[in-house]
């Protein structure tokens, strides 16, 4: 992750989906790349949030944060999921999606 902007705090959490890398991190940076080396900071997060966690699952990047989840169709461009669940700032929640067999 050497070629990131100097500007982007801490990365904590990265996945791969739908042909790219996406990783997340303290201070809302998100960041994409095609190919694992060369990333674009990307992202519209509050910069007073912090990245828990990031999966990629039913064609959607999911972000969770210390206060409420976020999702992506492309990576790039962020919305919040707004919903009761999420309404404490307490902690940092983790996040998985997969298929029992």
């Amino acid at each position: 992750l050497a070629s990131i902007d100097k500007s982007v705090d801490s990365l904590l959490c990265i996945t791969y989906g739908n042909n790219m890398f996406i990783a997340a991190g303290e201070g809302g940076s998100l960041c994409y790349s095609a190919d694992g080396i060369n990333w674009t900071v990307s992202g519209n997060l509050p910069t007073s949030i912090n990245c828990c966690d990031i999966i990629y699952g039913k064609k959607k990047f999911i972000v969770t944060t210390q206060r409420n989840p976020y999702y992506s169709k492309n990576g790039i461009e962020w919305e919040q999921i707004k919903n009761d669940l999420f309404t404490s700032t307490l902690g940092e929640y983790q996040i998985a999606y997969g298929t029992i067999q």
